[in-house]
Parts: C-alpha cells; structure tokens; sequence
C-alpha cells in the first residue's frame, strides 16, 4: 500500500499538476497533507483548497491535518471536496488507522500568532486517544514536537509531520519512527511562498506493510529550482528501538538530577532536532 505525503503547500497551486501526476503514476492508495495548505487561512484562498484537492485520482482519499496557517473556514473547504480533516479521533482510511489533529497554532500574516490548545495538551489528548483506542498505524500532525508524547507512549509507531521546511529522514524517536516532510510548495525554512520556488519541492512516498503492520519504505520525489526533478529509491524505515525491560544504571555523559528535581538529563547534541522545532511562524 502506497501514501503520498505533501506538507506545507501554501498556495503554491503550481505545484498541484505535479503532485497529481506522481499520485497517478505511483498508483496510491492515499494522500496525506500535513498542514498548511493555505497561507492565511482566509475564504478567499479555498481557489488553493480545491486546486489540491484535485491532486487526488479518482477513488483515492486525502486525509489532512490542519496547520497553523490554516483556519476552521479552510478545514470547511477541505471536507467539502470530500477530504478527511483529522479532529483528534482515530479514523480508518484504506485500511490504515490515522490519527491526528489541527494544529494548536493558528498564525495569521501581519498578525502574529494565538493558541488555540497548548501543544504539550493537544500532544497529551493525542497521546491519550492512541493508548486508548490501541491500534493506531500512523500520527498525522503538522509541528512535529506535538507528536512527543504519543511517540514516547509507544502507542503510535509512525508519526509524519511537516512546518519546518525542512526535511528530517525517518529515525527512531521514543518508542516509534518520526519522519518530518519538507516544503511541497518549495518553501524556504521561514518563508512561505506563492508562485516560483524558493527551495527544493518535495513529495515523499511510504510504503504500508500490512502484514508488518507498519511503515517499511519511502522514496523521496524532488523538484529543484530549474524544474529539473527527481526520483529517489525506496528506502527502508528504520525499525523503532524497543523499550528496556530494566531501566539501565546512569551511563557515562547522563547527569543525574538531584533528588526530587526530576529526570536526569543529558546535554543535547549539536545541530537541529525535528522534537524542538521552531516557533509556528513557518
């Protein structure tokens, strides 16, 4: 079973030709829009919503999970072309049960942004709904870090996220595999776009184990600033690192905290991490 994953469109409707053509020569089962499909979330900008939605071959479902950059006026467009928007329960599509949520941001340009739900709640709530329902295959949040909780739970073993525009590879975090998209439109980090790409577009395709019942493999699809495009190879998911059955003895580099001021720590390692990602502005 195939995904289509695409994040962080933006309006860049140029881009829907693209997307509609990988879809129908991967044959997919389903597309999955991390979030921020528009970029201020107003009515005027449901012309995007239905240029995307059009991406879909006939019979394939889109689920969407709302992004900071969207707006409930857009989660309305989107369920009128028939798209599935993730509202916090579980939903079974193709066979594969997603969970996910809008984002807990809502940010408008020229004025700032709100919060809606603290993301540490909403990444709690979803953490709760997962561990309770028991079988969820995938978690579809736009800001990756909202997926924390539910990712250390051990009750969500594949996560997909996108806001950064910034791709992270699939890797091992907590108890399952977080993979982070970057920009569909070709958005540069922190800088949304309509119309020429400022960076590379990309879509990603995951390959749905059933009898595994998890994510195996993914191929990356790119389209570059000169229009030249393309294919990556299939690649194989990492497998989540079980949890240890006895918590180890604190290991040379992990500090111990003093009594009673929490877990111990450990310094973090140099670069970016997709699990402290940057404030909702991109």
């Amino acid at each position: 079973m195939h995904l289509l994953v695409v994040s962080d469109l933006h309006c860049n409707t140029s881009m829907a030709p693209l997307i509609r053509e990988v879809a129908t020569r991967a044959d997919v089962d389903v597309v999955l829009n991390a979030g921020d499909t528009t970029m201020n979330g107003t009515a005027v900008e449901k012309v995007c919503v239905d240029a995307f939605a059009s991406v879909r071959p006939p019979g394939v479902p889109m689920v969407v999970s709302d992004g900071n950059h969207d707006s409930m006026t857009v989660s309305e467009a989107e369920r009128s072309n028939g798209e599935t928007v993730l509202d916090g329960e579980v939903v079974e599509v193709a066979g594969v049960r997603i969970l996910g949520d809008r984002d807990p941001h809502e940010t408008r340009v020229g004025g700032g942004t709100t919060t809606v739900e603290s993301a540490v709640e909403e990444g709690r709530r979803l953490r709760d709904v997962a561990c309770d329902d028991g079988d969820v295959d995938l978690l579809l949040i736009h800001t990756p870090s909202v997926g924390d909780a539910a990712m250390h739970s051990g009750c969500v073993p594949f996560q997909v996220s996108g806001h950064t525009h910034t791709r992270y590879d699939p890797v091992p975090f907590g108890q399952g595999v977080r993979y982070v998209s970057g920009s569909t439109a070709g958005a540069a980090p922190g800088e949304p776009t309509v119309g020429p790409l400022r960076g590379t577009a990309e879509m990603t395709l995951l390959e749905y184990d059933p009898a595994q019942g998890r994510v195996a493999r993914w191929k990356l699809v790119e389209v570059r600033r000169d229009a030249t495009a393309s294919v990556g190879p299939w690649r194989a998911v990492p497998v989540p690192v079980p949890p240890l059955a006895t918590p180890p003895t604190t290991p040379p580099g992990l500090l111990p905290a003093p009594a009673g001021t929490g877990p111990a720590v450990t310094p973090s390692p140099a670069g970016p991490s997709p699990s402290t990602t940057p404030s909702p502005s991109p």
